[in-house]
This record gives C-alpha cells, structure tokens and sequence, in this order.
C-alpha cells in the first residue's frame, strides 16, 4: 500500500464519519503524506497523520 492508497483510505474513512469534502481531502493528504514519511513499504502512522492534519486545518 502506497501514499495513494493512504490517502484514498483517509478520504474514505473522512467520508464515512460524517466529514464534509474538503475536510475529507485534507485528511487524505495527510495520510498520503504520512505514508512516505515510514521506511520502506510500511503504512502510514495515525500519530503521523493526526499531526498533520492539524497543521493544515
């Protein structure tokens, strides 16, 4: 799973919990973002995730 698949998931997840669309693709972004920033092909860290959300909302 890659940084596109994070961010589709984070997106889907947004979705599905209620977020409005932008909210929703801003966490995605996150997510996407959080997956390259794990070694190898690991996925992404919710911590890592949360954090940067926060930085863009």
């Amino acid at each position: 799973m890659g940084a596109g698949d994070s961010m589709v998931a984070g997106i889907v997840l947004s979705l599905s919990k209620g977020k409005k669309l932008r909210e929703a693709a801003l966490y995605g972004i996150a997510a996407g973002s959080a997956a390259v920033m794990t070694p190898g092909t690991e996925l992404c860290r919710k911590e890592d995730t949360e954090r940067l959300y926060a930085k863009m909302i």
